[in-house]
């Protein structure tokens, strides 16, 4: 997500070389030198499929799976449990503070802000008693002048593996396993259904740039392809892939509207392999042609060519 007291900076929470034992350390973007950085003061525990936000100068790190090294029959073993923890992170003074606990656990959920209101949607979390999985339907919100969870209006079903954006002021889910696409405007606070996807997708990235919803890539897709939302029509619009092909990955949506897409995993002959890479996806509509660069950062060598305009995203990508 973007640093919203240094909105140059993309700060990066959890993930690693390991999917069973994700890093506690937090690392920074900054995206005009194309250079990481780590935070001195590491996240207090290991996280998976959370959420983390910016609202007023502070990072907020919520909910998710707690991975922690245990031990059985003598032998070490990796447990995960869900939690409904909240870790504020203050970079005034680096330092992390655990607030007030969401209502819910929850895991494979997704948050939103809009007007320094944090809003959490769905999710699923392991039921302590049978160690079985239930997805939700809840909706919560944070108010930052009250520091406490509130109830929101609940979803039509239960979702989890679902992704999110905010566009005028409008809360927008989708969840691609049955393509259902809702909106949730928080003025009326009553959930509409809006024109599906016409892919099926779990665990996917939505974002906001230029007016526009965009859908990318989720886990275990045999295609690459990118789907455009626009309100106004209530219709998707199906562009060029982007030819990543990875899952799991990290996005953020810049304030001048372009796309930054983190590491991830992909298939490479039969095995799940981690991804270092960092593409920036830069929408078509902002440019007069669309433009491909090519640039490895060992090298220093690019290349750039220019061509018509094409129902796509630009990528640019930097390995690191």
């Amino acid at each position: 997500f973007t640093d919203e007291a240094s909105p140059n900076r993309v700060l990066l929470v959890g993930g690693g070389s390991s999917a069973d034992w994700p890093e506690q350390q937090v690392l920074a973007f900054d995206p005009r030198s194309k250079k990481f950085s780590s935070l001195s003061s590491c996240l207090p525990l290991r996280l998976r499929n959370h959420c983390v936000c910016s609202v007023g100068g502070f990072l907020f790190v919520i909910g998710g799976e707690e991975v922690k090294e245990g031990d059985e029959d003598g032998k070490k073993s990796v447990t995960t449990a869900t939690t409904n923890q909240v870790w504020r992170y203050d970079p005034r003074f680096d330092c992390w503070e655990q607030v007030e606990s969401m209502l819910e656990r929850r895991a494979q959920f997704t948050c939103c802000v809009v007007d320094d209101v944090i809003y959490v949607t769905g999710g699923q979390h392991t039921r302590q008693d049978t160690d079985t999985h239930t997805s939700v339907a809840s909706v919560e919100f944070y108010d930052m002048t009250t520091r406490a969870w509130r109830r929101g209006a609940t979803m039509p079903r239960p979702l989890y593996g679902h992704a999110s954006t905010v566009l005028d002021n409008s809360i927008y889910v989708v969840h691609g396993s049955n393509h259902e696409f809702l909106q949730w405007d928080l003025k009326s606070r009553v959930w509409e259904k809006r024109a599906s996807m016409s892919i099926a997708r779990f665990s996917h990235r939505l974002a906001t740039a230029h007016g526009y919803i965009y859908a990318l890539l989720g886990m275990y897709e045999p295609f690459c392809d990118i789907e455009r939302y626009d309100s106004q029509s209530d219709h998707w619009a199906r562009l060029r892939p982007l030819l990543i092909g990875s899952f799991n990955y990290g996005m953020v949506s810049t304030p001048s509207g372009n796309l930054l897409v983190f590491g991830g995993r992909r298939w490479s002959d039969g095995q799940e392999v981690i991804m270092k890479s960092i593409h920036i996806s830069i929408p078509m509509q902002i440019i007069p042609h669309t433009l491909y660069v090519a640039c490895r950062v060992q090298r220093a060598n690019c290349s750039l060519r220019r061509s018509p305009p094409v129902e796509t995203l630009t990528l640019l990508k930097y390995n690191q």
